[in-house]
């Protein structure tokens, strides 16, 4: 289902927990500008039609520093966790029309940590995550139907033996 520019995406990986859990719904949208702490949906890997969402941590002119165990952006840290793959010490400025992502679970996601800085360009969309039922409160809302259910079809067996008597 599409609605002007509007697009339901199912998460597959773990990359953005406990931000968005694989199996979540998420909704991507038409992407006008980049500010940090979006979420957006890109080109992954870079260069093919495959997608996935990241955090933009650090914007065109951000300093970044870069390390095995954390992420700084402008002296303040933008994620701590041990990458999930090699990653060498790095300090940069983000480029123009570019962008430095993020996963939110920095142990379980590949970002610009390993493949630098993304243009703006591989940006696809910008990413609104969407309020999930959580396993309680979704077997409390069955149980609630199945109960009113139980109950109608007690309610219509009761008028059909009077009916009968």
């Amino acid at each position: 289902m599409r609605a002007e520019g509007i697009t339901p995406v199912r998460v597959t990986t773990g990359s953005m927990a406990p931000t968005v859990q694989p199996g979540d719904w998420v909704i991507a949208y038409k992407l006008r500008t980049v500010h940090r702490g979006d979420i957006v949906e890109l080109n992954y890997p870079v260069g093919t039609t495959g997608r996935a969402i990241k955090r933009v941590a650090a914007v065109e002119g951000d300093e970044v520093v870069v390390t095995p165990q954390s992420v700084k952006v402008n002296g303040r840290e933008a994620s701590a966790g041990i990458a999930p793959v090699p990653v060498r010490v790095t300090t940069l400025v983000v480029p123009p029309r570019q962008v430095f992502l993020l996963g939110d679970n920095a142990a379980g996601s590949i970002d610009s940590r390993s493949f630098g800085p993304l243009s703006e360009e591989e940006l696809v969309a910008a990413v609104a995550t969407v309020p999930q039922p959580r396993p309680l409160a979704a077997a409390v809302a069955a149980l609630l139907a199945l109960g009113s259910l139980s109950y109608l079809v007690e309610k219509i067996r009761r008028r059909r033996r009077s009916r009968t008597a």
